[in-house]
């Protein structure tokens, strides 16, 4: 951990002084680009916003060392942790509305107001990098829960979430998606293999929903990773025919894959409420060239939020997973029914 974090911060504060430093060539070089793509200063506003992500990794960075050095209860330091963790992603979240001119508009199947009223599991839809700001400023920023989260390992390269990360309930996996085409029984033999042999890390993600009280709340990426066209186009050129029948279930998402979602079911139900967040407008971000080509310029960003109470869910485990995968049609329906009217404004 500090092996890294002796490369990852310091790289970082060098990132931040160089971008501060070279401002004004940098600048020059956006507007020239700019300049002869015509793209509504897709360059200039990529550049700034990547000023923005190092300035609030440096503050939190600082941050997180006068939250080391105050006194505290145990309590009131994780208090203050996620209150930074809040802070780190309004901060991002706010860059890119305004930097981009994005507009957010959000509908709810179930009120609001029931968001905490009992602890939750968060399953949101993923398609890039940028997306992962919208359900912690919903559910954290917006209605003040406690999240926890199911990320990937790498991102432990990232010095604010390596630290706060690791202060705060939180569980960095490695990703698998070994699973990830199954269907019906070869999907439960799958699972249970992948038990078997990663026992160690599915007891770290269950155990993240086992002490949860009203207020607190799990998140986890059901798909595994970013949906793109192209991974679900590999995943049919790869999956056997018994197994690409899962695939072509879904259109706009990837299947789930259920390791770690069904071992955070296990270990929180019946006495949680599941939320799934579904959105659109981020699939023009997914990748660097995309967002310095102006693919977030103007972009209407549609959100929907359901819930369902854990009581409902079934209690055997193929039962759960067909409740899961049709949880997720739900969501690829959804998705195709508003992306034609995500557009740029």
């Amino acid at each position: 951990m500090w092996r890294r974090r002796l490369f990852s911060i310091p790289l970082l504060i060098l990132l931040c002084n160089l971008w501060t430093g070279l401002l004004p060539l940098l600048l020059l070089l956006a507007l020239g680009v700019d300049l002869l793509r015509w793209r509504r200063f897709a360059a200039t506003r990529t550049l700034f916003f990547f000023g923005a992500y190092l300035w609030a990794e440096n503050l939190g960075i600082l941050a997180c060392g006068l939250i080391w050095l105050l006194p505290a209860t145990s309590q009131g330091y994780l208090e203050r942790n996620y209150a930074l963790q809040r802070a780190w992603n309004q901060a991002l979240f706010e860059a890119g509305r305004r930097l981009y001119g994005m507009k957010v508009e959000m509908s709810w199947e179930d009120p609001a107001e029931e968001v905490g009223q009992r602890p939750l599991l968060l399953l949101p839809r993923h398609v890039s990098t940028a997306d992962t700001v919208l359900p912690v400023g919903i559910f954290s920023v917006d209605h003040g829960i406690r999240l926890r989260f199911v990320l990937k390992e790498e991102l432990l390269w990232d010095p604010c979430l390596d630290i706060v990360g690791n202060r705060v309930p939180n569980c960095f996996v490695r990703r698998s998606r070994s699973i990830k085409a199954a269907a019906g029984p070869a999907l439960l033999e799958a699972a249970q293999k992948l038990k078997a042999q990663s026992a160690t890390e599915l007891d770290r993600v269950a155990m993240l929903a086992r002490d949860m009280k009203p207020g607190d709340g799990v998140l986890i990426y059901p798909e595994g990773t970013r949906f793109t066209k192209g991974k679900r186009r590999s995943l049919l050129e790869k999956a056997s025919p018994e197994l690409r029948s899962r695939v072509e279930r879904f259109q706009r998402v990837l299947p789930p894959v259920p390791g770690g979602t069904l071992a955070l079911l296990d270990s929180s139900l019946p006495g949680v409420d599941v939320w799934f967040c579904g959105h659109v407008g981020y699939e023009a971000a997914g990748s660097f060239k995309e967002l310095i080509n102006g693919g977030l310029i103007g972009k209407v960003v549609k959100i929907h939020l359901w819930k369902r109470r854990g009581e409902d869910v079934p209690a055997e485990p193929a039962g759960r997973l067909a409740w899961l995968d049709a949880e997720w049609e739900k969501m690829d329906r959804w998705v195709q029914s508003v992306s034609g009217t995500a557009e740029s404004g």
